[in-house]
């Protein structure tokens, strides 16, 4: 259900902020893409209800920061919080709305000045949502490690063995880089 939400939660999210043409292209690439039908109908990862999500925080915090509403500023808050605790995106989410939020303090004060009620309600639902993840992984920080160095590139050994066999950088990244695009097709 996630990536059926993800479609049009993506063309108004998309409307609201470029207008409608791009919203409508990038609803129906993303309606047709490969990747997304596949993991929308297996749901064997959390990347479906990740990218949903992901495009739903910036939407919310979108329309809060236009609209000053801490009512939106909340929503984004909890919806970053939950996709904290559904996949790996939520991170780079994160970390993109930290980034924002910086570079708008710094050219567009009197926007974050006048949303800062929005800010502390963001904060709040952020905490309350993702807090407990966070106060486990503090307190079990080999349970969040443990998947990657499983089966990350270099702890698990694959990158070691190219090397090993010959297998030049350029030709190692070129094929991580040629099978993550196929991936997508």
């Amino acid at each position: 259900l996630a990536g059926v939400a993800a479609i049009p939660t993506l063309y108004v999210v998309a409307r609201y902020l470029f207008g409608v043409r791009l919203a409508w292209l990038a609803s129906g690439l993303l309606a047709v893409s490969h990747l997304h039908i596949h993991f929308s109908r297996t749901a064997a990862a959390g990347y479906v209800i990740g990218s949903w999500l992901s495009t739903l925080t910036l939407g919310l915090l979108f329309a809060g920061l236009q609209r000053r509403g801490v009512f939106w500023w909340a929503l984004a808050g909890l919806t970053l919080g939950v996709n904290l605790n559904v996949y790996l995106d939520g991170q780079l989410n994160l970390a993109l709305i930290l980034t924002l939020l910086l570079l708008w303090s710094f050219f567009d004060r009197e926007l974050i000045r006048s949303n800062r009620a929005g800010l502390v309600a963001f904060v709040y639902m952020l905490g309350a949502s993702a807090g407990p993840l966070a106060l486990w992984a503090y307190w079990n920080p080999q349970a969040i490690t443990e998947r990657v160095s499983a089966a990350g590139l270099l702890p698990s050994g694959w990158y070691a063995g190219l090397w090993a066999a010959g297998w030049s950088m350029f030709r190692i990244v070129g094929t991580l880089a040629g099978e993550s695009f196929l991936s997508i097709i």
